[in-house]
């Protein structure tokens, strides 16, 4: 039994289409692509990051981070982007200290000229190429290293925006949705009194306060859970939290909660179904084609193994799952 993680966190409108654009050269390139991420909110980066870190984790592909302290050990920074950078398919994401006085813009002058005049070399070794620097580096860059910002694949220009945590987006909150598809009518119980019945409340809340108002609330109620080995339980609370960040438009949040939900062990058949299921969806949503198959593929054996001639609800979740992995492969 693993210890579900944190629940994910949201970015700004802006910073959610800037995470699209960045997953689909991820998802899509098989050779070099350079991005630029131009922002003072470090908040933001640092979510980024960590999304890209588990993109490329959930690939089996390498991510490299080059964290330079000191303005000095980004000006020498090259030869370390040739020594360790990732080659395709693999992404090396470059941040130093977001601060723009004169020290640092230099520092950064001197690097990006150098990775101008070493731009065919870099092209000819290195997957993805992600710089993160404060907006004042678009005018050194444009000057500097004129070659290679000619054919960056990516800009992304954020401004310090506030993360959204209580509240999920606007259009999420319009027409409370109180059914949960995924997580309703699946069975559960604690030996906890307290626990089982903080999760009767939890279910039956809107769904995208699970995702807003109450996503602590149900975080700790995942964890309580999953410390007394109520695997069950904090499956479906996982579900239905995915299900929160789903209709607040965060399919790649909402999949993470499935693919943790599905490492716990004590699951029973139907939810588990139910959990590879939901995964199919958001996993296509995202255009994690291979991930989809393998859910999908997952369900169809899981539920023949319980269908027989007699169980008719089991010999049409077979036949709904036959056509998701129709659906998939086409």
């Amino acid at each position: 039994m693993r210890r579900p993680p944190a629940d994910p966190e949201f970015l700004s409108p802006e910073g959610e289409r800037a995470w699209t654009w960045l997953r689909r050269h991820l998802d899509r390139a098989n050779a070099f692509w350079l991005a630029f991420i131009l922002t003072d909110d470090l908040t933001a980066q640092r979510v980024l990051r960590d999304r890209v870190r588990a993109n490329r984790r959930l690939h089996a592909q390498p991510l490299t981070v080059l964290q330079p302290a000191t303005p000095a050990e980004l000006a020498e920074l090259l030869d370390e982007l040739e020594t360790r950078g990732a080659a395709p398919p693999g992404c090396t994401w470059v941040a130093a200290p977001h601060l723009a006085d004169d020290e640092w813009l230099v520092a950064w002058r001197t690097f990006l000229l150098a990775l101008n005049h070493r731009r065919d070399v870099l092209r000819a070794r290195l997957g993805g190429l992600v710089i993160t620097a404060p907006p004042a580096v678009k005018v050194v860059a444009q000057r500097e290293s004129p070659d290679l910002w000619s054919v960056r694949d990516l800009l992304i220009e954020l401004a310090p925006r506030t993360m959204i945590s209580d509240n999920a987006p606007e259009s999420s909150r319009t027409g409370e949705q109180r059914h949960l598809p995924g997580a309703q009518g699946l069975p559960y119980e604690s030996g906890d009194a307290e626990l089982a019945e903080e999760a009767q409340v939890l279910l039956a809340m809107p769904v995208a306060e699970l995702a807003g108002v109450a996503r602590e609330r149900i975080s700790g109620a995942v964890h309580h859970a999953a410390r007394r080995g109520d695997d069950q339980l904090a499956a479906v609370l996982l579900l239905a939290q995915s299900d929160g960040y789903r209709a607040a438009g965060d399919p790649a949040g909402a999949l993470h909660l499935v693919q943790e939900s599905l490492t716990l062990d004590g699951v029973e058949p139907r939810t588990r179904e139910q959990l590879l299921d939901s995964g199919v969806r958001l996993a296509l949503s995202i255009s994690e084609l291979e991930l989809a198959r393998q859910y999908a593929a997952e369900s169809v054996t899981l539920t023949e193994r319980r269908a027989s001639p007699e169980n008719l609800d089991a010999q049409r979740d077979l036949s709904i799952s036959h056509e998701k992995l129709g659906d998939v492969a086409r």
